[in-house]
């Protein structure tokens, strides 16, 4: 059975046995002795002892039970960028998990967050699996102490310089997420983040493992492992995602753009590359992943693109420069707008199309992140987009133009039977690579 392993922050009720573990520990190795924990009056009130600025104990628990701690604390009489780990102690039972290392590894990110760029500790010969523990994690040993720490008993110091090579970084990023992502996902992940916070490319990874990472970009790495472990995109993290083989800057104010979007702009260049002078209405731009693909696969289109968020685009905006393409934006809200007073061969849009009761179908990172107003519309009323952009483009569609949907995969059968009803010829009702009704095109 898988033992659950956690490391938290210490609360008050942990003293009394987080003091045990420490001074039984002390005692098994003989160290119960003047200038040690053992008669430190903070060893039985550590959550007290830790809550000063830059400072924390962390506990380590085996299904709920306290095996462990160790934190980091303000080193006195040096300067204020050297830290010291504090009462790194754990019980026999610990052992065979890596606890150790996950609390080192924890107390380093706190470090590192809170502006430190040494470690110092204090301890004894007599702890050696310790010892070695902390050599693997890159502490040198010390002819003498630093600072003031009034543990005169302890004969062993070491320091580190707080950086981590590639192949312990990964680890740490692997051991932080394991339990939430595929373990293929972990390792895209890795690389993303390598390649676009570390610069450093796979090839580079693989034939420098032991290549050490410093701040600031050390600190970047470690705040999106936690943004990671706050289940927030990873698109979002980096502020950029592909789509059909363009880079999209994407903030929280756009849609992620989805692979299945990626056959709609496919639809399009297919039935259009041959036409010359062709006028595009994109409706919901969002990042412009549809208009901007378009513009780029389509060079004789004049492609307009619209949305009511004018935050969404701005961010479009950017990305048409990015990607050295010419759009004209309009700042409109297509459930109120009547008249554009221009013909358009293509009438393309992806809308809100998710119902509210779809809700708990929806990952939890979306749900938390991406923006509602470019997701959801109401279960009762669930085709209103499709309705009033099935009308505005009766209107606006040049002849022989064509009417193109992304659509709700439950809703196939329905947004057909909107679109015959609206007078609409020719619809074709077509499928995405998971098999799932997922476009529709049309021409009046």
């Amino acid at each position: 059975m898988t033992k659950q392993i956690e490391i938290r922050k210490i609360i008050k009720s942990d003293n009394a046995i987080i003091s045990k573990i420490i001074k039984s520990t002390l005692v098994e190795l003989e160290t119960n002795l003047k200038g040690t924990a053992y008669y430190d009056t903070e060893t039985d009130a550590m959550y007290e002892a830790f809550q000063k600025e830059r400072t924390v104990y962390f506990v380590a628990t085996i299904d709920n039970e306290i095996v462990g701690g160790c934190g980091i604390g303000i080193l006195p009489n040096t300067e204020s960028t050297i830290c010291e780990l504090q009462k790194m102690y754990l019980l026999p039972k610990a052992r065979g998990y890596k606890i150790g290392f996950r609390l080192l590894q924890k107390c380093i990110e706190f470090a590192l967050k809170n502006g430190y760029s040494k470690l110092y500790l204090e301890t004894f010969p007599q702890m050696k699996n310790a010892i070695d523990l902390y050599t693997k994690n890159g502490f040198k040993p010390l002819k003498e102490s630093l600072g003031n720490t009034c543990h005169y008993a302890c004969n062993v110091w070491m320091l580190k310089d707080l950086e981590q090579s590639i192949l312990s970084l990964k680890y740490y990023f692997q051991t932080q997420i394991n339990n939430l992502y595929p373990k293929e996902e972990i390792t895209s992940f890795f690389n993303i983040l390598t390649e676009e916070i570390l610069h450093l490319s796979r090839i580079e990874i693989a034939l420098e493992p032991n290549k050490i990472i410093k701040n600031p970009k050390l600190n970047r790495f470690l705040l999106a492992t936690e943004q990671l472990k706050q289940e927030k995109p990873i698109q979002y993290i980096v502020g950029n995602t592909e789509f059909y083989g363009l880079n999209f800057k994407v903030t929280k104010d756009v849609l992620i753009p989805r692979p299945e979007t990626e056959e709609l702009v496919s639809w399009i260049i297919k039935d259009w590359k041959s036409s010359k002078n062709i006028n595009i209405l994109d409706i919901g731009t969002g990042s412009g992943c549809i208009a901007i693909s378009l513009a780029k696969n389509l060079p004789n289109a004049t492609i307009f693109s619209l949305d009511i968020s004018e935050n969404a685009l701005e961010i479009a905006k950017y990305n048409a420069i990015k990607n050295e393409v010419s759009l004209t934006f309009l700042n409109k809200d297509i459930l109120t707008l009547k008249n554009l007073n221009q013909k358009f061969d293509v009438i393309v849009s992806n809308p809100p199309y998710v119902r509210e009761l779809e809700k708990q179908e929806i990952q939890k990172n979306v749900l938390d992140n991406e923006p509602h107003l470019a997701l959801f519309v109401k279960d009762d009323n669930a085709l209103i987009f499709y309705d009033k952009i099935s009308d505005f483009a009766k209107k606006h569609l040049a002849k022989n133009g064509n009417l193109y949907f992304e659509i709700n995969q439950y809703l196939g059968k329905e947004t057909l039977n909107l679109i015959k009803e609206k007078g609409f010829k020719n619809p074709i009702l077509k499928q995405d690579i998971f098999n799932n009704d997922r476009m529709l095109k049309c021409n009046i």
